[in-house]
Protein backbone atom coordinates (compact mmCIF):
# COMPACT_ATOMS: atom_id res chain seq x y z
CA UNK A 1 0.00 0.00 0.00
CA UNK A 2 2.82 2.41 0.84
CA UNK A 3 4.31 2.04 -2.67
CA UNK A 4 0.95 2.58 -4.38
CA UNK A 5 0.15 5.67 -2.34
CA UNK A 6 3.63 7.12 -2.91
CA UNK A 7 3.52 6.46 -6.67
CA UNK A 8 0.07 7.93 -7.17
CA UNK A 9 0.91 10.99 -5.04
CA UNK A 10 4.20 11.41 -6.93
CA UNK A 11 2.22 11.41 -10.17
CA UNK A 12 -0.18 14.05 -8.92
CA UNK A 13 2.65 16.09 -7.44
CA UNK A 14 4.51 15.82 -10.75
CA UNK A 15 1.48 17.26 -12.55
CA UNK A 16 1.24 19.94 -9.88
CA UNK A 17 4.88 21.01 -10.22
CA UNK A 18 4.69 20.93 -14.02
CA UNK A 19 1.57 23.10 -14.02
CA UNK A 20 2.83 25.68 -11.53
CA UNK A 21 6.27 25.81 -13.17
CA UNK A 22 4.94 26.37 -16.67
CA UNK A 23 1.93 28.55 -15.89
CA UNK A 24 3.96 31.62 -14.98
CA UNK A 25 5.52 31.64 -18.44
CA UNK A 26 2.11 31.17 -20.03
CA UNK A 27 0.62 34.01 -18.00
CA UNK A 28 3.41 36.42 -18.91
CA UNK A 29 3.82 35.49 -22.57
CA UNK A 30 0.21 34.97 -23.64
CA UNK A 31 -1.89 36.79 -21.07
CA UNK A 32 0.54 39.69 -20.52
CA UNK A 33 0.38 39.55 -16.73
CA UNK A 34 2.98 41.32 -14.66
CA UNK A 35 4.82 39.62 -11.81
CA UNK A 36 2.16 40.93 -9.45
CA UNK A 37 -0.53 39.44 -11.69
CA UNK A 38 1.22 36.07 -11.66
CA UNK A 39 1.47 36.27 -7.85
CA UNK A 40 -2.27 37.02 -7.53
CA UNK A 41 -3.01 34.11 -9.88
CA UNK A 42 -0.93 31.82 -7.65
CA UNK A 43 -2.79 33.01 -4.55
CA UNK A 44 -6.09 32.10 -6.19
CA UNK A 45 -4.72 28.63 -6.84
CA UNK A 46 -3.70 28.29 -3.20
CA UNK A 47 -7.40 28.11 -2.36
CA UNK A 48 -7.14 24.42 -3.15
CA UNK A 49 -5.67 23.87 0.31
CA UNK A 50 -9.13 24.47 1.77
CA UNK A 51 -10.17 20.95 0.76
CA UNK A 52 -7.71 19.20 3.11
CA UNK A 53 -9.94 19.16 6.23
CA UNK A 54 -12.93 18.03 4.16
CA UNK A 55 -10.92 15.18 2.62
CA UNK A 56 -9.74 14.16 6.08
CA UNK A 57 -13.30 14.01 7.42
CA UNK A 58 -14.46 11.99 4.40
CA UNK A 59 -11.54 9.60 4.88
CA UNK A 60 -12.39 9.19 8.56
CA UNK A 61 -15.98 8.43 7.56
CA UNK A 62 -14.76 5.48 5.46
CA UNK A 63 -14.85 7.08 2.02
CA UNK A 64 -11.11 6.90 1.36
CA UNK A 65 -11.20 4.61 -1.68
CA UNK A 66 -13.79 6.54 -3.71
CA UNK A 67 -12.30 9.88 -2.64
CA UNK A 68 -8.80 8.86 -3.77
CA UNK A 69 -10.25 7.78 -7.13
CA UNK A 70 -12.12 11.08 -7.33
CA UNK A 71 -8.90 12.97 -6.54
CA UNK A 72 -7.00 11.19 -9.33
CA UNK A 73 -9.88 11.84 -11.75
CA UNK A 74 -10.04 15.46 -10.67
CA UNK A 75 -6.33 15.79 -11.40
CA UNK A 76 -6.96 14.60 -14.95
CA UNK A 77 -9.97 16.90 -15.37
CA UNK A 78 -7.92 19.85 -14.12
CA UNK A 79 -5.29 19.26 -16.79
CA UNK A 80 -7.97 19.00 -19.48
CA UNK A 81 -9.61 22.23 -18.31
CA UNK A 82 -6.28 24.06 -18.27
CA UNK A 83 -5.17 22.55 -21.57
CA UNK A 84 -8.33 23.32 -23.50
CA UNK A 85 -8.78 26.65 -21.74
CA UNK A 86 -5.23 27.94 -22.24
CA UNK A 87 -6.55 31.07 -23.93
CA UNK A 88 -8.89 31.87 -21.05
CA UNK A 89 -7.50 33.17 -17.76
CA UNK A 90 -10.55 31.97 -15.80
CA UNK A 91 -10.19 28.41 -17.12
CA UNK A 92 -6.47 28.39 -16.34
CA UNK A 93 -7.26 29.47 -12.77
CA UNK A 94 -10.03 26.88 -12.51
CA UNK A 95 -7.61 24.20 -13.69
CA UNK A 96 -5.10 25.27 -11.04
CA UNK A 97 -7.66 25.24 -8.24
CA UNK A 98 -8.98 21.82 -9.29
CA UNK A 99 -5.43 20.46 -9.44
CA UNK A 100 -4.75 21.82 -5.95
CA UNK A 101 -7.96 20.18 -4.72
CA UNK A 102 -6.82 16.87 -6.21
CA UNK A 103 -3.29 16.99 -4.82
CA UNK A 104 -4.34 18.12 -1.34
CA UNK A 105 -7.16 15.62 -0.93
CA UNK A 106 -5.11 12.68 -2.23
CA UNK A 107 -2.24 13.64 0.06
CA UNK A 108 -4.45 13.75 3.15
CA UNK A 109 -6.20 10.48 2.29
CA UNK A 110 -2.93 8.70 1.49
CA UNK A 111 -1.27 9.80 4.70
CA UNK A 112 -4.31 8.68 6.64
CA UNK A 113 -3.94 5.21 5.12
CA UNK A 114 -0.21 4.87 5.60
CA UNK A 115 -0.36 6.09 9.19
CA UNK A 116 -2.72 3.20 9.93
CA UNK A 117 -0.13 0.64 8.74
CA UNK A 118 1.95 0.84 11.91
CA UNK A 119 0.98 3.60 14.33
CA UNK A 120 4.22 3.06 16.24
CA UNK A 121 6.30 3.82 13.11
CA UNK A 122 4.45 6.84 11.70
CA UNK A 123 7.53 9.04 11.44
CA UNK A 124 9.55 6.43 9.55
CA UNK A 125 6.66 5.53 7.25
CA UNK A 126 5.94 9.17 6.52
CA UNK A 127 9.64 9.77 5.80
CA UNK A 128 9.67 6.96 3.24
CA UNK A 129 6.40 8.16 1.73
CA UNK A 130 7.41 11.82 1.40
CA UNK A 131 10.87 10.93 0.08
CA UNK A 132 9.29 8.79 -2.64
CA UNK A 133 6.82 11.56 -3.50
CA UNK A 134 9.50 14.24 -3.77
CA UNK A 135 11.95 12.05 -5.67
CA UNK A 136 9.28 10.60 -7.94
CA UNK A 137 7.54 13.84 -8.88
CA UNK A 138 10.29 15.28 -11.10
CA UNK A 139 10.40 12.06 -13.10
CA UNK A 140 6.71 12.53 -13.91
CA UNK A 141 7.09 15.93 -15.56
CA UNK A 142 9.18 17.73 -18.13
CA UNK A 143 10.35 21.33 -18.02
CA UNK A 144 8.48 23.89 -20.11
CA UNK A 145 9.53 23.91 -23.76
CA UNK A 146 10.84 27.45 -24.16
CA UNK A 147 12.55 26.67 -27.45
CA UNK A 148 9.25 26.27 -29.30
CA UNK A 149 8.07 29.78 -28.44
CA UNK A 150 10.26 32.67 -29.45
CA UNK A 151 10.53 35.24 -26.71
CA UNK A 152 9.38 32.85 -23.99
CA UNK A 153 11.41 31.76 -21.01
CA UNK A 154 13.23 33.32 -18.10
CA UNK A 155 15.80 35.13 -20.26
CA UNK A 156 13.22 36.80 -22.50
CA UNK A 157 12.34 40.49 -22.28
CA UNK A 158 8.73 39.59 -21.46
CA UNK A 159 9.85 37.92 -18.23
CA UNK A 160 11.77 40.91 -16.86
CA UNK A 161 10.18 42.95 -14.10
CA UNK A 162 7.81 45.60 -15.38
Amino acid sequence: MLRRRALTQASLFGAFTAYWTAISYELVAHHHLSQVGVAVFALVGAGGAAVAPIAGRLGDAGHGVPMRAAAMSLGLVSMLVAGFGAGNLFLLALGGVLLDFAVQSHQVLSQRDIYALRPDARARINSVYMTCVFLGAPSRRQPPDWSSRPGAGPASPSWRAR
